[in-house]
This record gives structure tokens, sequence and C-alpha cells, in this order.
């Protein structure tokens, strides 16, 4: 078991990530919490963190949760996430480009075996 910080510890800690020492007792308490991060932090907060920005809005209550797709539902969240780019017509034609192209290669190449 991690020994526990001491004050000093939390309060160079908490000095990091930019928040003031007496906001600590607010960490942890959601039906005391008064503000949402905007979607440029969760921007943010994605790219730093690695995760998805679909599920930092989703936490942060920018976008309803949704349930994931099954497994075998792939196809489904593409197309999904797709719809939520919301390309522009050269985009979306460049996008057609592209899969008629590869289209054509997985066919010939599964007919040479």
């Amino acid at each position: 078991m991690a020994p526990a910080a001491t004050p000093r510890a939390a309060t160079r800690i908490v000095g990091l990530f930019g928040a003031r020492t007496r906001d600590i007792g607010r960490f942890g308490r959601p039906k005391r919490r008064t503000w949402t991060p905007g979607t440029q932090s969760c921007d943010i907060d994605a790219v730093v963190l690695g995760v998805d920005i679909d599920t930092v809005l989703t936490l942060a209550g920018h976008r309803p949760h949704i349930d994931e797709p099954a497994p075998d539902d792939r196809l489904a969240a593409i197309v999904a996430r797709l719809r939520r780019l919301k390309l522009t017509d050269d985009e979306l034609s460049g996008f057609e480009d592209f899969v008629t192209v590869w289209e054509r290669q997985t066919k010939a190449q599964r007919r040479r075996g």
C-alpha cells in the first residue's frame, strides 16, 4: 500500500494542474460541481489523455450517452462516426473515390486467391 501524500505533496500536485489548494475539497463531489468544461477544454483533455473525444464530450455532458455497439456491429459504428464528421461535398466525394478504389483492389485480391 502506498504511503499517504503529505499536505505539501498534495499542494504541489494540485498546482501542476493549475488548480488552487482550496479547491481540493471539490474534487470527486459531482453534486457540488458548478461548472462544465467547455468543448475546447474537452478536446485538449482528450488529446492529452489519449482518449476518444466523443468519450470526453459524453462524460462532460455535451453529448448524450450512447451504448457502445456490439463488436459485430463495427460497420454501423464507422457510419455513425462518419456522420458526426459532417463532411463537405468535396470531402465526401474524395471518400467515395477512396472506397471505390479500395473495393476494386479487394475484389481483385480475393479473385486471385
